[in-house]
């Protein structure tokens, strides 16, 4: 447990500080460091759209990824896409 005498030991802020603020100091960065923490930050940090953008440029590099997208696509044949009639209007025969 964090006690005034450890915290004294720590130098941490001025002399003028008292211990109450160092020991929200500390405790606040012991918090910042647990694993849960960094792991949450790490899943916001991923979320955010250019993060993301780059991560799949990254991904989609790699020589793996890259051989499976070309079997891919070298499955796939060509195909010509049909033209839309729609704006043809059918006769009606009543």
């Amino acid at each position: 447990m964090l006690t005034d005498q450890n915290l004294l030991l720590f130098p941490f802020g001025t002399t003028k500080m008292n211990v109450s603020k160092v020991a929200e100091r500390l405790i606040w960065k012991v918090r910042a460091e647990t694993p849960r923490v960094r792991a949450k930050t790490r899943q916001v940090h991923a979320k955010r759209p250019q993060v993301r953008a780059k991560t799949r440029q990254v991904h989609a590099k790699r020589p793996q990824v890259r051989a499976k997208t070309r079997q891919i696509h070298a499955k796939r044949p060509r195909v010509r896409a049909k033209p839309i009639f729609n704006h043809i209007k059918k006769p009606r025969f009543t």
